[in-house]
């Protein structure tokens, strides 16, 4: 059984990714089927770590914006005359 679609939601696919790991821990597979299983879990966690990556990298762009922003903002209430 291949991964499932790349783009799907990161919750679906950490729900796929549990069910497999209780999968592997509570049932009794043959060989082939535990690596199977195996295989798709680990190309799950792959793409549930990238998505992570992405979402860490937003929030940093997100939070440096904004210190920028403020940044700015004080530069521009400094250089106010009254």
């Amino acid at each position: 059984m291949k991964a499932k679609n790349k783009n799907s939601s990161f919750e679906k696919q950490m729900s796929e990714l549990e069910i497999l790991i209780e999968k592997l821990e509570g049932e009794s597979l043959s060989l082939e089927d535990s690596l199977a299983t195996f295989e798709q879990a680990m190309e799950l966690g792959k793409q549930c770590a990238l998505q992570l990556e992405k979402a860490q990298q937003r929030v940093n762009c997100l939070i440096q914006e904004n210190e920028s922003g403020q940044a700015e903002e004080l530069r521009d209430d400094g250089n106010e005359t009254q």
